[in-house]
Order: C-alpha cells, then sequence, then structure tokens
C-alpha cells in the first residue's frame, strides 16, 4: 500500500511540476479553435475585416467549440456502445464455425497495420472531400442572390437539431480515421513488398488527422456558429432606423461596428460605424440565413 501511494504522489509531483507546459499548451488550442472558428464565420458571412493577433473573442470561440465537441463524442461513443451490443447480439445468433472466421477475419485485417493504415487514408480523405471541406463553398452569403446549389447549403439552413446531429457525424468520421490511425502505428507488419511503406502511409494518415481536426472548427463555425445574429434596434445613438428596416450586430472590435441591414424592399448592406457613435440595444436574436433566403422576419415584407 506505501509503495501504491508513493507512486501517486511521484506522479502527482511531476504532473504539478509540468502544468504550466499543459495550461499554456491547452490556452494556444483554446485561441487556435476560436481563431478558425471566428475567421470563417466572418468568411460566410462575407465581412472583410483584420482580427487582432489576441483577443478575448477567440478564447470564448474555443471553448463553445471544445463544449460542442466534447458532446458530440459523447454521442458518438454512446452510439458506439449501443452498436456494439447489436452486434454483440447478432453474433450470439451466428453457427458457432462463422462466429470464429468472422473473428479470424477481423483480427487478420486488425494485425496488418499497413492494410488500416492504407484504409485509413482512403477514408481520412473521403471525409474531408466529401463532408469537411464543403463548408468552403459557403462565403459572402450575408449580399449573395442565393445559397450555393450545394447540399451543404440544407445544412446550413437546417434546423439547430439537425446541424447538431450533422456536427456529431463528423466528428464519429474524424475518430474513425484517429483510432484506425493509432491502431496502425501501435502495429507492426511483416516485411512490406515495397520497404517504407508503413511509414509513409502513417504519415500520411498523421497529416490527413490533423487536417480533419483543424477542419471541425472550421464548419462549426460556418454551420453552427453563423446560424443566429442579435437584432439590434438602431446603430447610431443619434438616428433611427428607417421605417421597415432591420439591423443585426455582425463584428464589434474596440473601434468600430460592423451591422447587417435588411430594408423593407429586402436590399441588403453592411454598415461599419465608429464604436463611439453607436448605441447597442439588443432587441432579439433571429436565424439570419432563414431571414435572408426564406423571408422569415416580422415586420418585411416577403420576397
Amino acid at each position: 500500500m506505501a509503495e501504491i501511494w508513493a507512486a501517486a504522489v511521484d506522479k502527482l509531483g511531476s504532473f504539478a511540476g509540468k502544468w504550466p507546459s499543459y495550461t499554456a499548451f491547452a490556452t494556444f488550442l483554446l485561441y487556435l479553435f476560436g481563431y478558425l472558428t471566428l475567421r470563417f464565420q466572418l468568411m460566410a458571412y462575407g465581412v472583410v475585416t483584420d482580427l487582432d493577433a489576441f483577443d478575448e473573442k477567440y478564447w470564448f470561440a474555443g471553448c463553445s467549440f471544445v463544449v460542442n465537441l466534447l458532446l458530440a463524442l459523447l454521442y458518438v461513443l454512446f452510439a458506439l456502445g449501443f452498436l456494439g451490443l447489436i452486434v454483440f447480439l447478432i453474433l450470439r445468433l451466428i453457427p458457432k464455425r462463422y462466429r470464429e472466421y468472422l473473428h479470424a477475419l477481423v483480427r487478420a485485417f486488425l494485425h496488418h497495420s499497413l492494410g488500416l493504415l492504407v484504409a485509413g487514408c482512403v477514408a481520412a480523405l473521403l471525409l474531408i472531400q466529401g463532408a469537411l471541406r464543403q463548408c468552403l463553398l459557403l462565403h459572402n452569403l450575408l449580399l449573395a442572390d442565393q445559397l450555393p446549389d450545394t447540399w451543404v447549403s440544407r445544412i446550413l439552413q437546417a434546423d439547430e437539431t439537425s446541424q447538431e446531429w450533422y456536427f456529431v457525424g463528423i466528428v464519429a468520421g474524424v475518430l474513425l480515421t484517429a483510432m484506425m490511425l493509432a491502431a496502425g502505428l501501435r502495429r507492426r507488419s511483416p516485411e512490406a513488398v515495397v520497404p517504407g511503406a508503413q511509414k509513409l502511409f502513417a504519415g500520411l494518415l498523421s497529416i490527413l488527422v490533423a487536417s480533419e481536426f483543424l477542419f471541425l472548427p472550421i464548419n462549426f463555425g460556418v454551420l453552427i456558429n453563423s446560424r443566429q445574429l442579435p437584432r439590434v434596434e438602431r446603430i447610431s445613438s443619434t438616428d433611427a432606423l428607417s421605417d421597415g428596416t432591420r439591423a443585426w450586430l455582425l463584428w464589434e472590435n474596440k473601434d468600430v461596428l460592423t451591422y447587417f441591414l435588411l430594408d423593407r424592399g429586402r436590399h441588403r448592406s453592411l454598415v461599419t460605424m465608429p464604436r463611439k457613435d453607436s448605441r447597442i440595444v439588443i432587441v432579439g436574436n433571429d436565424a439570419i440565413f432563414k431571414v435572408i433566403f426564406t423571408g422569415d422576419s416580422p415586420g418585411l415584407m416577403p420576397k
């Protein structure tokens, strides 16, 4: 018992000694995730602005992304557990000799790390090209005449539940390829026909998995974090909005505020006001893309 306690104390002391390094790295990741979230959210809006190198907005956006990522991982783990239970029950109904044959096939595939790495590269490429990078087609939307003719536009206009399940789906895909990379790195294949093939595909899959993780905050910023905008009462501390015009706050920094305006005739514009001349009074939150492309806004004439 004393040896176990001493080992635990040693590990705790080692962790405490490295705590500043862990904290610095975690802070860097939060800022990186937050920057990617906000940068591509603004790209989807079509707002041209310089982002400061250090801004607390990145930290809050990064925390929001991490919270949603952890919730998505919980859903994925629950689904994997449920799927594993179903597979287990199905296997119990299969005759023993067929069940042993299937087990042998799975063990042989998992034992061959080169095959795992190649399959992981194919899966990662399909995920990146087929889903993760599609959000990059959504840009300059606030002044666009219509949404791009692609399936990801339907995700953008879907309800919150559908968007969250889409995010869970791409997180599940990224987790699957990461697991294939981890399994491939833990095993050594027999001598391959092509020397160094295992290292080559391991390096390639590592790059692809890292790219997938970077695409997650980008998708979060474009498809999820951009859906709601705060509607304001006025954009100037002196002049009221004209009759039938609605305004939403897009972006703010220490010097200026950027607003999106939609008038009764559905003419759209982006307006930048000096912060000292503006008065922010938020009166509601709207799903901005539904307002623009479906006319779902009280007080505005339909298209």
